[in-house]
């Protein structure tokens, strides 16, 4: 079975049983963030407004958050907070959501039980609800000693081994000789939403070994500088980075989607041409539904009969689950729908969720297995 080779191991930072005889709630695991020390320590934040709180607590995210001001003058944070969070993030390479202090006000509805002063804060989220804060100040050792801060946040925290990186992060990885595992999500796509509940939480993140996740909705992938839904970039994006059949004709799928994982093998390729370092593929949902006979059926798949052909972790005799995956990848394309199965709208069907997973999960787990032992 292949494993990836020189992958950043968040989950070498996983601690176990931190909460066992201290007292303290572990809050499991946030997703880590690949620190890039071209940028500013706000640029390495992942910025949110007060919206973008309000829809980590509504979906009962765990998540860790820092309140500051961008343009404060407080010696605090500028003299010894700030350095503090930015050697912490050097360090541990979690994800660490960023608001500013005047997205609170008195016409906001709520403050989720956050105390917002004139000081910069950490506040740690479980199922949405606050569970920790603290406050820096001047000549507090929690602000000034990256031991004392990092160890608050060990104690409290545990890191996944799926690592947030950005376009250019993942442009530099092409560079290297070292194979890489890549998931391809949206952070506003539902399927996955879906998919970080039912498979990730329970078959990655306690993993030793993880993969890197771009989110692909940001400017520059998938919206203009405006804001706006660029598709040609879009399409431009999924064409050269694989995720389609026009950027590769072995495993891509239709025009390409998300959630995608590729397996990335720099060594197959003469240029840094990402389409032509794809060695494996797996495309979770997406299926394609159409009335046959008047019966909703499946009609087309990732796992359609040429692709599966093409996929190491179904072909490798190796692999201990390969044959049962490969029954269960073949039968998809061709399965008879209930009513219960679908929705209908204008005309159209749409598989649900709950009937796709039924084989996507196993299949997702497979290729995970497969990848990361």
């Amino acid at each position: 079975m292949k494993k990836l080779l020189g992958f950043l191991l968040a989950s070498s930072l996983l601690l176990s049983g931190c909460s066992e005889g201290n007292g303290r709630t572990q809050i499991a695991p946030l997703m880590g963030h690949l620190y890039d020390e071209s940028l500013s320590l706000e640029e390495n934040l992942k910025n949110i407004d007060y919206q973008g709180l309000s829809t980590l607590v509504e979906e009962k995210k765990d998540f860790a958050l820092l309140i500051y001001d961008e343009n404060s003058t407080c010696a605090c944070w500028y003299l010894s907070f700030r350095s503090t969070v930015e050697s912490y993030l050097k360090e541990r390479n979690l994800l660490l959501y960023g608001i500013q202090m005047d997205e609170f006000s008195s016409s906001v509805p709520s403050y989720y039980g956050l105390t917002v002063t004139s000081d910069a804060s950490i506040a740690l989220f479980k199922d949405g609800a606050r569970l920790y804060q603290e406050t820096s100040a001047t000549g507090k050792e929690w602000s000034e000693s990256v031991d004392v801060f990092t160890d608050w946040m060990d104690s409290r925290i545990d890191y996944s081994a799926i690592m947030d990186v950005s376009k250019s992060q993942l442009d530099k990885l092409f560079r290297q000789n070292d194979p890489f595992l890549v998931m391809f999500g949206r952070s506003t796509c539902s399927d996955c939403s879906y998919v970080e509940k039912a498979v990730l939480e329970e078959s990655v993140l306690a993993r030793e070994k993880g993969f890197y996740y771009l989110d692909c909705d940001v400017t520059g992938i998938r919206y203009d500088e405006e804001g706006n839904l660029d598709a040609e970039a879009w399409q431009a994006f999924k064409d050269r980075y694989g995720l389609s059949e026009a950027g590769n004709a072995r495993l891509g799928y239709g025009e390409g989607y998300v959630p995608t994982w590729i397996y990335y093998n720099p060594s197959l390729a003469s240029s840094y041409e990402p389409g032509g370092m794809i060695g494996d593929m797996c495309v979770y949902f997406n299926d394609v539904v159409e009335a046959v006979d008047g019966v909703p059926t499946i009609v087309d798949s990732f796992y359609s009969e040429g692709r599966i052909k093409n996929m190491t972790w179904l072909a490798d005799p190796d692999f201990a689950s390969h044959e049962e995956l490969n029954e269960l990848a073949s039968s998809i394309i061709g399965t008879k729908l209930s009513s219960e199965d679908v929705s209908e709208y204008d005309g159209a069907y749409y598989l649900k969720s709950s009937k796709a997973a039924t084989y996507h999960d196993r299949l997702l787990k497979g290729f995970l297995e497969y990848y990361l032992g």
